[in-house]
C-alpha cells in the first residue's frame, strides 16, 4: 500500500498526484467560473422587463438556453437563445437589446449572440415560480 493508501504500483500513485488530479482540478474551477458567469447573467436577465407584460424575460420564460465559454484568453462569451410572447412583439428589438447589453455588462463577458426563435413557442407554462406569482398579483382576474 503507498502513502495514499492505493495498493497498486507506484506509478499510478504518480499519475494521480502529478497529472490527474491537477487536470481535475482546473476543471472544476473552470466549470465553477463558467457557471458563476451563467449566475450572473441570469441576474442581469432579471432586471429585463418586457414591457408589454411588466415581469421581467427570465421569470417570464423567455429565456430558452444561456450558453456560456472561455476563450484562449480568459475572456468570456456567451449564447442566449430567447423567445418573444408574441411573433409580432412591437418591443422586439429593443428586449433583444436589453437582453445583449445585460449579458456583456457581466465581467469579462466580450461577445454575446442573440438568438430569438419561435421553436417552441412560448407559453404561460414556462413561467418561473416568481414570474407565475407576479402575473398572478397583477392580472388576477385572468390568470389560474
Amino acid at each position: 500500500m503507498d502513502r495514499l493508501g492505493f495498493s497498486h504500483s507506484p506509478n499510478l500513485s504518480f499519475f494521480i498526484c502529478t497529472i490527474a488530479f491537477p487536470i481535475f482540478l482546473c476543471y472544476n474551477l473552470y466549470i465553477m467560473n463558467i457557471e458563476e458567469t451563467k449566475s450572473k447573467i441570469i441576474e442581469n436577465l432579471k432586471g429585463v422587463q418586457d414591457p408589454e407584460m411588466g415581469c421581467d424575460v427570465y421569470n417570464l420564460g423567455l429565456i430558452y438556453d444561456i450558453i456560456v465559454g472561455e476563450m484562449s484568453d480568459g475572456k468570456k462569451y456567451s449564447n442566449i437563445t430567447m423567445s418573444l410572447t408574441s411573433a409580432f412583439c412591437p418591443a422586439a428589438d429593443m428586449i433583444v437589446n436589453d437582453v445583449k447589453g445585460a449579458a456583456l455588462t457581466v465581467e469579462d463577458v466580450i461577445d454575446c449572440q442573440v438568438e430569438v426563435t419561435f421553436n417552441p413557442p412560448w407559453d404561460p407554462s414556462r413561467l418561473t415560480e416568481e414570474g407565475h406569482a407576479y402575473l398572478n398579483y397583477m392580472y388576477s382576474d385572468h390568470m389560474d
